[in-house]
């Protein structure tokens, strides 16, 4: 084959391959399978989340939808001036240490202002 003919077939090719997996990529609805509904207390992912004690007033004059309101907004890490992703939890003795990332939340660029995230560092007497 011929350099010209051969990058037109790679490109063909590769055009072919991402357009068949993007359509094998596509969410469907499906019903949950019936022995799901068997499985013991536990056995199921969000079984694992606990709720939150709530240990300060709760309040709706915070961010978020409706469903999450009122809440305890002094419960983790939330601050009108910066926005968060990330983060790792460390339970060293009786204090838990949180490592989280963070970015200005008036950051020129908006969300995009990630890249210029600062690890902080905030320790805690519960979890």
């Amino acid at each position: 084959m011929k350099p010209l003919q051969l990058t037109v077939w790679t490109s063909f090719l590769a055009a072919w391959g991402l357009i068949s997996v993007s359509g094998m990529a596509q969410d469907t609805q499906r019903e949950r399978p019936e022995a799901w509904r068997a499985l013991v207390y536990g056995g199921r992912f969000m079984d694992r989340f606990l709720p939150n004690p709530v240990r300060n007033p709760l309040t709706s004059d915070t961010w978020g939808v409706d469903a999450v309101k009122p809440r305890d907004v002094l419960i983790g890490i939330e601050e009108p001036d910066w926005s968060y992703w990330g983060g790792n939890i460390k339970q060293v003795g009786e204090a838990y240490h949180l490592f989280v990332c963070r970015w200005p939340e008036d950051h020129p660029k908006g969300h995009m202002g990630w890249p210029e995230s600062e690890v902080v560092h905030a320790v805690a007497p519960h979890s």
